[in-house]
């Protein structure tokens, strides 16, 4: 993009053409989530339920880690947990992208025992990072409910705590949906009882918080 730059600025004599010029980057600057939501809703295909899972809960926790920086006065501590786990959920994101790819690629493989195992082990990937946003955002909850907070600042606890808390129904939703693929058969009693026992929990912890 800033060889496009220069050679604008060579052909029409625009000294110091660049970003600031062009109103898409200008835009892009002023809102960076922008390009994340476009690529969202890129009919050729972008991050999919799972990784906007991933993003919302990552946007939770690092909500999370600023209220708990704010209470804490800015000494390390509590904040770093929640720096930490949405620095996972941001991997997370990345890993469903990748996971969604690997599983396209294994369908698109010919028909035979090759592809069956492909397909098996490509579904149980893209199953298993939903399960881990969820027990990511199990863990963050746990860590939210001990903050201690005063004043206005308490309705950000509680903002981070229903996008954590949404973005691990969504994960749920995710995982249920890829587990009724035949090609799930051996491993979906697994993930099933496991996301269950995972989600009841969020549920429980999040109708404390916000009660």
């Amino acid at each position: 993009r800033n060889a496009v730059y220069k050679s604008v600025e060579d052909a029409l004599a625009f000294p110091s053409f660049g970003a600031g010029n062009v109103l898409d980057d200008r835009v892009s600057t002023a809102l960076p989530i922008l390009p994340y939501v476009e690529a969202v809703a890129d009919p050729a295909g972008g991050p999919g339920g799972g990784a906007v899972s991933a993003a919302t809960a990552a946007l939770g926790a690092g909500l999370a880690s600023f209220v708990a920086s704010v209470a804490q006065k800015g000494e390390a501590g509590a904040a770093s947990v929640f720096s930490e786990a949405a620095l996972r959920l941001v991997l997370l994101e990345h890993r469903d992208r990748e996971a969604y790819r690997s599983f396209r690629s294994a369908r698109a493989l010919p028909k035979g025992e090759e592809r069956k195992s492909a397909v098996e082990k490509a579904l149980r990937n893209a199953c298993l990072v939903p399960l881990e946003i969820m027990e990511t955002v199990l863990d963050t909850l746990t860590q939210v409910k001990g903050i201690q907070t005063a004043g206005s600042i308490g309705v950000d606890v509680k903002v981070a705590t229903r996008l954590l808390a949404a973005a691990a129904e969504c994960a749920y939703d995710t995982l249920a949906e890829n587990l009724k693929s035949p090609s799930a058969d051996s491993f979906r009693s697994e993930f099933e009882s496991r996301s269950l026992r995972t989600i009841e929990k969020i549920r429980e912890i999040a109708r404390a918080a916000l009660a």
